[in-house]
C-alpha cells in the first residue's frame, strides 16, 4: 500500500566539525604545497590529533550510508576563480544568468563545448 502522503526523502547530513586537509599554503607562495599526512582543521584538531597523533597519513573512513548518491555527491563545477558558474552532471548544468539574475537550467545539448566556454553560462543563454 502507497502512502498517503508523498514525502522525499531527506538526505543523511552529518554536521562538519572541521575539515582534513592534504596540503597547506605558505605566505608568499602562489600554489599551496602538498603535505604526506592529514592536517585537521577547526575547533576539535586536538582530538583528532589525540586519537591519530601529529602526523598521521592513513585514517579509517565510515560512511553513514551504503547509498553512494547519499554520501559521495559528485558533480562538475565550471569555475572562474572563485565564482561559480556553473554545476552539473556533465549533461544537464545549473548555470548562472546573468539575464535572469539565477540559476537557470541548460544542457550540453544546447551548449555542447559547455565545459570549455564560461560565455555560454554568462547570461547568453536565452
Amino acid at each position: 500500500m502507497q502512502a498517503r502522503i508523498l514525502r522525499p526523502m531527506k538526505p543523511i547530513r552529518l554536521p562538519e566539525v572541521g575539515k582534513i586537509k592534504v596540503g597547506e599554503k605558505l605566505e608568499g607562495e602562489k600554489f599551496p604545497r602538498s603535505l604526506d599526512y592529514f592536517r585537521p582543521t577547526g575547533e576539535y584538531a586536538p582530538h583528532f590529533w589525540e586519537a591519530y597523533g601529529e602526523k598521521p597519513n592513513l585514517l579509517e573512513i565510515v560512511f553513514p550510508s551504503n547509498d553512494p548518491r547519499e554520501c559521495c555527491y559528485e558533480r562538475f563545477e565550471l569555475r572562474d576563480g572563485p565564482k561559480r558558474y556553473a554545476e552539473g552532471d556533465g549533461e544537464t548544468f545549473e548555470a548562472w544568468s546573468d539575464k535572469e539574475e539565477d540559476y537557470v537550467t541548460v544542457t550540453k545539448t544546447e551548449y555542447p563545448n559547455i565545459m570549455q566556454r564560461k560565455s555560454a553560462l554568462s547570461g547568453n543563454h536565452g
